[in-house]
């Protein structure tokens, strides 16, 4: 379930991965790298529906056979 923080709704990483369709393994692989943006707040990851938003408006200009973005 989604937690409110400050006004902003936050979820966590089994959430993300969840709504995203991936595994939370990859889903930590994606915040890890840098492919994803997100905060940890108390040593737990908080990811923003913007942040959620973000990566896949990014992920969709991308073409997955040639990496080439569409931008």
């Amino acid at each position: 379930m989604p937690r409110d923080i400050l006004g902003i709704v936050t979820y966590t990483t089994e959430e993300t991965a969840q709504l995203l369709g991936v595994t939370k393994r990859t889903l930590m692989t994606y915040l890890t790298s840098g492919k994803m943006v997100a905060s940890k707040i108390g040593g737990r990851w908080a990811i923003t529906d913007q942040q959620i938003k973000d990566f896949v408006n990014k992920r969709s200009v991308v073409d997955n056979k040639t990496g080439a973005e569409y931008l």
